[in-house]
């Protein structure tokens, strides 16, 4: 019998309905309906102008309703995925949830994310990626430091670094013993009382698998360059692109952190992702801890240690870290030669002083001769791939340039402007204005120079008034007739 009988059983309620049992659902996680309302809100809120968040902004009041039905009656699982291909930096498969799964993700996420922020800072603080604070340039900064420190300010010549990256590391990531690792740390840290819920959920976000219910957004033959360890339609990892995948991800990788730093008690260890440095004091020493490193990563994590990307050199050589290449600082070659050159030059002039000179030794001559200068900073440049990247983007530009009109290039000066400035953006935290300015001069202003122009020494593109969108409207909209059109529609009479 289907639909809802009368409860006879008491003449005086007989208005009441009872619905049988198998036609509801049972709660089995008392969520507060307002917890998923605070996820949407953290979902959208860099999100509002994708086409995803504003379909679902739609029906919003109607999915979060059913979302949160799901989630209490432990009946949620993940829909549909979106999977497309990136080729910046290189090439490489992302996928995105369904938006109505990317408000559980960030439920989730508000809730194991405090958990495992305390255990990045409890094992050291060495992981530098996904976390609020920190990013590529805190990377750059803290391995400086560590060099700066492990070599008494450029003093000592006993230092070496030891890099490496871990190989395919989002697919070839053990869901299993991942999943132990969550279970444990969320069983053991975390208080809210609705931890069953929290565990159910992420499993179900864990061992979903995208790959077999998806909409391809890139061509198809795009995957043919891509290499089948390197995606979800050959592996069994983890997507990269979700919300919870990078922060397990993360998690891996400090796990594998706690052990270099507490364990081996290697010093100066910094990780972003999968690129890791840390600092020894012979060559030896660290060919020994590339060889543990690797046994460890191997029958511990099941993480492969990448043959080709280990990195072992001196110092004074140098290291690439996160699109970044990393020097120590440059001393003058003698500093008497430096003297003999300023006496001689002072002595063609006029008589050099006493006290100029005294002064000149206390802060040029070495700690034997007075107080010692203090060490100058590191040398960050940009890695060649960024800067090929960025000249290939821009020919690209050029030649799509030439190709069209006037009013095809008018169209792509906002993309262009985007594009221009991420690039810059990334370069002016280096040295880098040669590198600027001869691209800015060589492949963009020839072709470009009529709309746009740089300011800050080449660190930003700026788009001349004329054909600024934002500028032309807010101009317009000085004229109250063309203001209208914003504040109230077109009039039109019946007909």
């Amino acid at each position: 019998m289907s639909g809802s009988v009368s409860n006879n059983n008491n003449k005086n309620n007989n208005h009441f309905v009872v619905r049988p049992v198998s036609a509801t659902s049972q709660m089995v996680y008392d969520i507060p309906f307002s917890s998923v309302i605070r996820a949407w809100i953290d979902c959208e809120q860099k999100k509002r102008t994708a086409n995803s968040c504003t379909k679902f902004r739609w029906h919003a009041a109607r999915d979060l309703v059913q979302l949160w039905h799901e989630m209490c009656t432990a009946t949620y699982k993940p829909r549909t995925s979106t999977v497309f291909m990136v080729k910046y930096p290189v090439l490489r498969e992302v996928w995105a949830g369904a938006f109505r799964d990317r408000v559980v993700h960030h439920w989730e996420n508000l809730r194991f994310g405090p958990v495992i922020e305390d255990y990045f800072k409890a094992v050291g603080n060495r992981s530098m990626n996904c976390r609020k604070g920190y990013g590529s340039l805190v990377a750059i900064a803290a391995m400086e430091r560590a060099i700066y420190e492990f070599t008494e300010h450029y003093t000592r010549q006993d230092c070496w670094i030891v890099g490496g990256d871990f190989a395919n590391f989002f697919m070839s990531i053990d869901k299993t013993l991942l999943w132990d690792f969550l279970v444990q740390l969320m069983t053991e840290q975390y208080t809210g009382s609705d931890l069953p819920a929290l565990l159910y959920l992420m499993r179900e976000t864990l061992f979903h698998r995208c790959q077999d219910n998806f909409v391809r957004k890139s061509p198809e033959s795009m995957w043919r360059d891509l290499p089948p360890r390197k995606s979800l339609f050959h592996m069994d990892g983890m997507p990269i692109g979700n919300l919870p995948s990078q922060i397990w991800a993360n998690l891996m990788g400090a796990v594998f952190t706690d052990w270099v730093v507490h364990y081996k008690k290697v010093e100066g260890f910094v990780i972003f992702v999968d690129d890791w440095r840390c600092l020894v004091h012979t060559r030896e020493e660290g060919v020994r801890l590339i060889k543990e490193f690797r046994q460890y990563l191997s029958e511990v994590l099941h993480i492969t240690l990448h043959p080709d990307k280990i990195y072992l050199q001196h110092y004074t050589k140098g290291t690439k870290m996160v699109g970044a290449v990393l020097k120590p600082a440059c001393y003058k070659p003698s500093h008497l030669t430096a003297l003999r050159k300023w006496v001689l030059r002072g002595l063609d002039q006029r008589p050099v002083a006493l006290t100029r000179l005294r002064k000149w030794l206390t802060a040029n001559l070495p700690s034997r001769y007075g107080r010692q200068k203090p060490a100058p900073a590191s040398r960050t440049y940009i890695a060649n791939r960024t800067r090929g990247h960025f000249i290939d983007s821009m020919i690209d530009y050029k030649r799509r340039a030439e190709a069209t009109n006037e009013a095809g290039r008018i169209a792509l000066l906002e993309k262009l402007r985007a594009s221009i400035n991420s690039y810059l953006g990334m370069m002016i935290h280096h040295k880098s204005y040669k590198v600027r300015r001869k691209i800015c001069e060589k492949y963009i202003l020839p072709a470009w120079g009529k709309y746009l122009y740089f300011v800050e020494d080449f660190g930003k593109c700026v788009l001349r008034r004329q054909y600024d969108k934002i500028h032309v409207v807010r101009r317009k909209l000085h004229s109250h007739r063309y203001a209208a059109k914003f504040i109230r529609p077109k009039w039109s009479p019946d007909k």
